[in-house]
């Protein structure tokens, strides 16, 4: 009964942390199960060697991470 007076409660009580029934169906509908098994596959691959410096090289200025301590420094 309390629920038809007054649906939207949990809007009413904290209206920033409320999720309508859209939000959790269209969250619920992304292929998760999909991505991460495309994602480790892709993440099984061998990067060639032509490929690893430029790539790896990106990742380490993005990251700021300090080759000079990496133990193999020269991405081969």
């Amino acid at each position: 009964m309390g629920y038809l007076v007054t649906p939207d409660w949990r809007e009413i009580v904290d209206s920033k942390h409320y999720y309508s029934n859209w939000k959790i169906r269209t969250y619920l509908s992304l292929p998760f199960n999909a991505a991460s098994r495309l994602v480790g596959g892709i993440a099984n691959r061998e990067i060639p060697v032509w490929l690893r410096e430029p790539l790896l090289g990106f990742f380490a200025r993005m990251y700021d991470c300090r080759m000079d301590e990496a133990v193999q420094s020269d991405f081969r």
